[in-house]
């Protein structure tokens, strides 16, 4: 409930400050119009969403539409996972990431001093997807 609530709220302050003006009167300027602290709803896939709260400068463009929007170290507010990541998705801490890898990477090492090649090459597969895949320590979207 109280999620449903906070994206409520962000989806109508960002209406609010969206209202604020058809064309801002900076656009033959170039500079961008800021606002801080500013509660940002983006849509995944239809069906998935990122809630973010961020200092945000819109950048306009000659004919006074928005060109493209800055997000200054966005934070995390609420989320729902799209279909396109099949469900979901996990999370570890980068501690217990690392070590996930590390033990792999031991018993990968093991398996090819007592010749079993084959597994040792399967580990090393996971021990890739698992290495691809971060650790994301930024907050860029």
């Amino acid at each position: 409930m109280k999620k449903v609530l906070a994206i409520m709220l962000c989806t109508i302050l960002l209406l609010v400050c969206a209202s604020c003006t058809n064309t801002p009167e900076n656009a033959e300027t170039a500079e961008p119009i800021k606002y801080e602290n500013l509660c940002i709803d983006i849509g995944v896939n239809e069906d998935g969403y990122y809630g973010l709260m961020s200092d945000v400068d819109i950048h306009y463009g000659e004919d006074g539409s928005i060109d493209w929007i800055y997000l200054d170290d966005p934070v995390v507010l609420a989320f729902k996972v799209s279909s396109e990541w099949d469900g979901g998705v996990y999370l570890l801490k980068q501690s217990v990431g690392n070590s996930a890898i590390d033990t792999l990477a031991e018993v990968s090492t093991e398996l090819r001093d007592s010749g079993n090649n084959d597994l040792a090459t399967r580990i090393d597969a996971v021990i890739s997807i698992i290495g691809n895949a971060g650790p994301i320590t930024g907050a860029s979207t």
